[in-house]
């Protein structure tokens, strides 16, 4: 009788024991788990968990401007494919800074502030004054909204475009406007960008003296591009629409659209096109863009320019003929204007 009650007294015990096992194995994948904001950063998630945390705090830095400590945050790569193209490094020895610049975050409690597009404009997004002037007199579709203008109207926040629109009827092809390595192909559900592949493009590539990365974002559809694959001036990227959550509508244009009762129409399809450049190869890959060491904006038509300054601060600076860009193009026929050109608009020509 002993031996039989001995025997279910360390059964119960293995069992209970078992159980405490199982509940420390649980609560420290859960712990690990849980540091996700600190390793995979998602800003507003962030922002969002301190309101509760700093609520009687919060009035007060608010009319101070409530920001959020980047310097601490630990970023990582979620792309495998990355790692065997050239220049790529752990995303995380990249300078914050660099993050606040591709507004691929914002140090602010909803996001972008002021401080983060004075330092946009200090990296060169500012406006420039030049201007496109296509050989033979080609078309090629007309710029509608430019670099670096005022897109506070647009947003919740400060903000400032940093690239350049063309519109053009959905299912235009879009083609890459150099030599280059597909590094980056995004979906952007959740920005205003759309569906957006990202270039690489050496030295030789470009006859720049330095990497140059080509944006192209509003994609009708997901490019049929590997990441690593190589691409050549004036393949097909993808066909152009208007992909990407819609900017906000001007008060001005509101009160005049409801006034004579119209609907908001719909986003127009278009490409927007920017060009990011640095000194150094290094880049890297993040889940919400590419991230490019020690990079700078550069105004799109001055990557056209076959000899310095690229700077935006030096070519703003430059006489009215001197920002007059000469660009070339692809023709419907597959031939390029000039015929010795390595640069070219991202759309065929006409």
């Amino acid at each position: 009788m002993v031996i039989i009650m001995m025997t279910k007294l360390i059964k119960y015990l293995i069992i209970k024991l078992m159980k405490k096992i199982i509940l420390l194995i649980f609560l420290s994948f859960f712990l690990s788990e849980i540091q996700l904001p600190l390793s995979d950063f998602d800003n507003q998630a962030y922002a969002d968990s301190h309101k509760k945390k700093k609520k009687k705090g919060m009035k007060k830095e608010k009319k101070k401007g409530w920001k959020i400590d980047l310097t601490n945050i630990v970023v990582k790569s979620n792309c495998l494919e990355c790692e065997s193209i050239k220049g790529f490094i752990d995303p995380d020895l990249i300078d914050r800074d660099i993050y606040i610049m591709l507004h691929l975050w914002g140090s602010g409690e909803r996001g972008q502030t002021k401080e983060d597009v004075d330092l946009q404009k200090e990296r060169g997004g500012i406006k420039t004054g030049t201007k496109p002037v296509f050989y033979n007199n080609a078309k090629c579709g007309k710029i509608d909204e430019g670099w670096a203008i005022n897109y506070t109207q647009k947003r919740n926040n400060p903000a400032i475009h940093k690239g350049i629109d063309i519109p053009k009827p959905f299912g235009e092809p879009i083609v890459a406007v150099a030599n280059g390595t597909v590094i980056g192909i995004f979906e952007n559900s959740w920005s205003a960008k759309g569906i957006e592949i990202m270039l690489r493009h050496t030295p030789e590539q470009t006859g720049l003296p330095f990497w140059t990365y080509s944006q192209y974002t509003h994609f009708e559809e997901m490019p049929n591009f590997e990441i690593g694959q190589k691409v050549s001036m004036g393949e097909v990227l993808g066909p152009t629409g208007n992909t990407g959550k819609r900017g906000k509508e001007s008060d001005k244009k509101k009160k005049k659209r409801k006034k004579v009762g119209k609907k908001r129409p719909e986003r127009r399809p278009a490409i927007h096109f920017a060009i990011i450049y640095s000194e150094v190869p290094e880049w890297s890959s993040w889940k919400r863009g590419i991230v490019v060491k020690d990079g700078y904006w550069m105004d799109p038509l001055a990557f056209y320019k076959n000899k310095g300054p690229y700077k935006s601060q030096e070519v703003k600076k430059l006489s009215k003929k001197e920002k007059k860009i000469s660009i070339g193009y692809k023709k419907n026929d597959g031939s390029f204007v000039p015929e010795d050109t390595i640069k070219i608009w991202p759309y065929i020509c006409k």
